[in-house]
């Protein structure tokens, strides 16, 4: 007998791959058997182990962010590279929105693609859109987020320990040419000890300027614009640990900016290996996401492998989650580990 954990789920999202849990002896849902993978946890129990594989600076900028140095991606923004046409527009009235909002925020000309990410982001009504738009403005002046080419050099140590210490990595494209960008569950409690929370965001609005140009990148390459990012999210070693008041909150600040800041960016979702707290866990989260994010999220069990095929060409996928993508190769591009070791607090002091 199986407990379909997935039965109350969202209609926001489907649950493609209904997670079914067998009965254990006790009568409770007992986890099933996930592959072994990259979302393994890796960690140094010594401080001598924590530079054995650790990549410093440029190691962290040639394996995971490449494009920083890529002198063939051009510095022009996307709607320069690629202006946006009629044609593109859903319709007459979007077309006619983008540029009256333009008319209204004289800072965006020459920008129209990115004008029309706030007016999809509003379901068409132009004077949200305005309103979401001028708050992102001021957002950049006050926040003044770091340019992509200084963060490691102004932001070296909390950035390097984070994303030697994180799975995530952007590689390869979906059947629409977007980038992919591969995540797990970070450890967050860990995370807590070495970062500040402006760190955190800091580092998280890095992570969108960069998958941005890794759109431009896969732009220039097909000779098409290509606006938006897959996110493949392993949520396999997600747990109650994960979750407290400061993480709760933490999360919903970086959530929120996604949100406010960088609209429309999201093409897809992929979130596999989902545990059993995860319905519940969803119901929590779900409210804070915009609903035309919502409906492009599809969560899945341990049978994910259709659904990532679907999405994404088999050469892309990694074999250990069904594809012809080698793991050695994988690896080379996306960060590994998933826990913080012990060691390392003490080396920071913390």
């Amino acid at each position: 007998m199986a407990v379909n954990e997935a039965t109350e789920a969202s209609e926001d999202a489907s649950f493609v791959s209904a997670i079914e849990w067998e009965e254990g002896e006790d009568g409770e849902p007992q986890m099933p058997q996930f592959r072994p993978g990259w979302w393994r946890v890796e960690s140094a129990e010594s401080k001598e182990e924590i530079t054995d594989g650790v990549l410093d600076e440029k190691g962290i900028r040639r394996k995971l962010f490449p494009l920083l140095s890529d002198k063939s991606v051009p510095k022009a923004d996307m709607s320069t590279l690629f202006p946006l046409t009629r044609e593109e527009c859903r319709d007459a009235e979007e077309w006619n929105g983008v540029h009256a909002i333009i008319e209204v925020v004289p800072e965006t000309r020459g920008k129209a693609r990115y004008v029309r990410r706030f007016l999809r982001a509003r379901g068409g009504n132009v004077k949200k859109a305005v309103a979401m738009l001028q708050n992102t403005l001021r957002w950049r002046t006050e926040f003044q987020p770091v340019p992509m080419d200084e963060i490691l050099d102004r932001y070296f140590i909390t950035p390097a320990i984070s994303m030697n210490y994180a799975p995530f990595g952007i590689h390869g494209q979906d059947r629409e040419g977007r980038p992919i960008l591969w995540a797990g569950v970070i450890d967050m409690n860990g995370l807590l000890r070495i970062m500040t929370k402006q760190e955190a965001i800091q580092n998280e609005m890095f992570v969108q300027e960069y998958a941005e140009l890794a759109c431009k990148a896969a732009s220039v390459k097909a000779g098409r614009p290509i606006e938006q990012v897959c996110l493949v999210l392993n949520l396999q070693l997600l747990t109650w640990s994960n979750f407290n008041r400061e993480i709760i909150g933490w999360g919903n600040a970086i959530n929120g900016l996604k949100e406010a800041h960088f609209p429309e960016f999201l093409g897809k979702a992929i979130l596999l290996n989902a545990p059993s707290i995860f319905p519940m866990v969803w119901g929590m989260l779900k409210h804070a996401l915009n609903p035309l994010t919502r409906k492009k999220v599809e969560i899945c069990g341990a049978n994910f492998q259709a659904v990532l095929q679907e999405v994404i060409p088999q050469d892309s996928i990694p074999d250990f989650y069904g594809g012809s993508l080698p793991e050695a190769e994988f690896k080379q591009h996306v960060s590994c580990a998933c826990k913080f070791p012990d060691s390392l607090y003490k080396s920071l002091g913390v």
